[in-house]
């Protein structure tokens, strides 16, 4: 039971450091989210509505509180799912963005976990069927080192291969 709360507790705490990560970033980064809104509207549209830019920074959860406001507003809002208007897709909110793009993300995963285990398992198999032969001591350190390369680096290294050297195409 020790064990288990230990780990409950490092867990909790792990998703508040990445909170407040997800919290800061923005803030410290330079320009503001409202700027990438409003380079959509005309110059007239923004005239012809001088209030509109407090609308959107009110939308958008930002104001004139201290940022220790804006932190216990952003966890609250965090545990009650509201993240609030996407600003790529304005003016969806982000829980919709996520809900029409979460199904894509499972298949993706469910796909690659499934090929993983096939893939893994069948090359166990032969390496230790054939222990000391060429898949046991090529193909199995090969594996290794693509496993170690980041998921982003591996995707970048199949699209170079498949999609512009082997012209695999949708």
């Amino acid at each position: 039971m020790r064990w288990f709360a230990r780990r409950l507790a490092f867990y909790v705490f792990a998703l508040w450091v990445a909170l407040t990560i997800n919290f800061l970033l923005p803030r410290l980064m330079p320009g503001d989210p409202l700027g990438g809104i409003l380079q959509h509207l005309s110059p007239s549209q923004i005239a012809a509505n001088p209030g509109i830019i407090k609308t959107y920074q009110t939308l958008l959860g930002g104001g004139n509180q201290s940022i220790w406001q804006d932190y216990v507003t952003y966890l609250h809002r965090i545990s009650h799912f509201n993240f609030g208007i996407s600003t790529s897709n304005y003016p969806a909110p982000v829980s919709d963005v996520v809900g029409r793009t979460l199904p894509y993300s499972i298949f993706l995963v469910g796909v690659a976990f499934l090929l993983a285990f096939v893939i893994g398992t069948v090359v166990g198999m032969a390496a230790a069927w054939r222990r000391g032969g060429a898949v046991d001591s090529v193909l199995v350190p090969t594996f290794m080192v693509l496993g170690a390369f980041p998921a982003f680096f591996t995707a970048l290294l199949g699209l170079y291969f498949f999609g512009l050297k082997l012209h695999w195409k949708k």
